[in-house]
């Protein structure tokens, strides 16, 4: 290489030095001096360039391309823009590297080494510390303000949980009152709660010293919940059923105040299990209008869940080459045949048809694709309430916890449950519940066709649901002014609720007999005014389902076979909706 070409190198280098924001303030002769020790380095995509924990006595300024800096193996930085300094840290503490730096893509660097830094003349040495302290500083400055940051996240969050702490401290200490009033035939029960107590008691400090991230405070409350308050509960209920009868109000006050302390809870630890349940999962909507596609990403987007759309079956089938998994499947009805291959390379993933509130328009294709035991119909015009449905039908698929009508609901509202012990209770139910709306303000023409809906929905727990253990039924040939008494196992669930936008009330049994084929014969008898034979074992020709369905914004079905059915029913509260009249909503799940 002749003088000249040199020459002209080391210029370049100067007035790239020059360029960055780290020498701007530098005079040109220093430029020229640290151009002549400056070497260029190139590194492929996937290089190493620094090494945790590693010695390093080199300066590094990013040319091109970028990089990504890692701690203990996550990523905690990409840098890309020239001038961007690598490695000084460990040059200015003379200690092993903190992080491992590696190439994303193609990329170089200026390397200077520390060592040849002494061959600078005395003033521009000073000067070159001087700015690579002050950078120092500078990168502290940044990392300090990104901190308190999220240690402002942090106390948001820590005073939510010091309120809920404060609240289980005070449930607590009016239990070890009540426990210190018991006799003395409960003593040596006594000193195993005490000790309860005081594993709860420490969990509460636990809580207390919490200075992480919000996962863990939730992560922690699911197992205060779990591990201390759930046994807890357990125990009480043995002592109650065991103790002298002077003795039980005590303990039975005792057991409300940690039910309270898990009711309180329990909101926070459903919240916590239903993100961890969407993080990271696959959703695949095949759907080829684009207004439904925007819809789908507005409900999704903020969830945590990755999203794919296809729309065509050409598309659909590139996926699928594609090898990518999937966790759930929303099939639009025109893409339902060529979405049902899907099961053939995916078993393992939830297909579930979004349908129209037109029933008799996609009968036909459940039948023909009996695959799609997950169905929501949804109102087009109904923009709001479809974003909820996607995400709530998600959530209950991604979680494998179909049941609870106050998954429709806003967060934290109060949900009343009573036990159906015979039919006898039907009447008090629905009163208890109409009085409950009345006083909440809802309209009497909704509680009306509330209550309507609630006797069908309990007529049907009472005598359609139940049946004998090799599944003959048991009460559905007895004439509805019969009275039933259930037997333990045979009991249904009443439960109602009201967040001021929508009432919902839900009965659930014990028995999960409503198949999918039931549905289907249902729906035809009732929609399509087809002429055919009763459902083998049911009573009413689903005439019941109908009255449900008419009388409602939304009915939802939850079925897990032989363990529980949940059929929930809501009731649009907005004064300027148009009414229920001609919708025809509903969804179907099949655990």
């Amino acid at each position: 290489m002749t003088a000249q070409a040199v020459h002209s190198t080391v210029q370049e280098k100067a007035e790239r030095l020059g360029s960055f924001r780290f020498f701007r303030e530098c005079p040109e002769d220093f430029f020229l001096a640290l151009a002549m020790i400056t070497d260029v380095r190139a590194y492929p995509s996937g290089a190493l360039i620094i090494e945790e924990q590693k010695p390093n006595d080199s300066l590094y300024f990013l040319l091109s391309g970028s990089v990504e800096v890692m701690v203990q193996g996550e990523r905690v930085a990409v840098l890309d823009q020239p001038g961007d300094l690598l490695g000084e840290m460990s040059v200015i503490t003379s200690r092993p590297t903190s992080a491992t730096i590696v190439a994303l893509e193609p990329t170089s660097v200026y390397v200077i080494g520390a060592d040849r830094l002494e061959d600078l003349i005395e003033t521009s040495r000073r000067d070159f510390g001087y700015r690579l302290y002050r950078t120092y500083a500078l990168i502290l400055s940044e990392k300090m303000v990104a901190t308190n940051e999220k240690a402002r996240r942090f106390e948001i969050a820590n005073r939510a949980l010091q309120s809920a702490n404060q609240a289980l401290e005070d449930a607590n200490r009016t239990l070890d009152q009540k426990v210190r009033e018991r006799t003395e035939d409960l003593e040596r029960s006594r000193a195993k709660l005490e000790a309860q107590n005081t594993e709860l008691f420490a969990s509460h400090r636990k809580l207390e010293e919490l200075y992480t991230s919000k996962d863990l405070t939730f992560q922690t409350l699911t197992e205060l919940s779990r591990d201390h308050l759930a046994p807890l509960e357990i125990r009480l209920r043995e002592m109650e059923s065991n103790a002298a009868e002077e003795s039980r109000p005590q303990i039975h006050r005792a057991l409300a105040e940690v039910e309270n302390s898990q009711a309180m809870l329990r909101p926070l630890t459903t919240l916590y299990s239903t993100e961890q349940a969407m993080r990271s999962r696959r959703v695949l909507l095949v759907e080829s209008d684009r207004k439904s596609q925007s819809i789908a990403k507005l409900a999704l987007g903020g969830t945590g869940v990755r999203l794919d759309i296809v729309g065509t079956a050409e598309e659909l089938q590139a996926f699928l080459d594609s090898g990518e998994s999937i966790d759930i499947v929303f099939v639009s009805p025109g893409l339902a045949a060529p979405a049902a291959t899907i099961c053939q390379r995916h078993p393992e993933a939830k297909l579930v048809l979004m349908a129209s509130t037109d029933i008799p328009g996609f009968l036909p294709i459940l039948r023909a694709h009996p695959i799609y035991t997950n169905i929501v119909s949804r109102d087009a015009e109904d923009r709001t309430f479809t974003v909820k449905n996607i995400v709530t039908t998600a959530t209950k698929l991604l979680s494998h916890d179909l049941f609870g009508l106050e998954k429709y609901l806003m967060w934290g509202v109060d949900v009343h449950e009573r036990h159906v012990t015979s039919s006898t209770d039907r009447a008090p139910l629905i009163a208890e519940m109409q009085d409950r709306f009345a006083a909440l303000g809802v309209r009497s023409r909704i509680s009306d066709r509330a209550a309507l809906v609630a006797e069908e929905l309990l007529m049907n727990a009472i005598y359609d649901a139940p049946c004998s253990p090799t599944g003959e039924p048991l009460y559905n040939h007895l004439p509805r002014t019969q009275v039933v008494n259930l037997a333990e196992r045979e009991r249904a669930e009443f439960r109602f609720a009201c967040d001021g936008m929508l009432a919902a009330i839900s009965v659930g049994d014990p028995f999960g007999g409503f198949q999918t084929k039931i549905l289907l014969d249902y729906l035809e008898r009732n929609y399509t005014g087809a002429e055919q034979t009763q459902v083998a074992g049911k009573a009413g020709a689903g005439r019941g389902l109908h009255q449900i369905i008419e009388n409602s914004d939304l009915v939802v079905i939850n079925v897990r076979p032989k363990v529980r059915t949940e059929m929930i029913a809501l009731f649009n509260l907005d004064a300027q909706a148009d009414g229920h009249e001609g919708r025809t909503s509903f969804h179907f799940f099949l655990d």
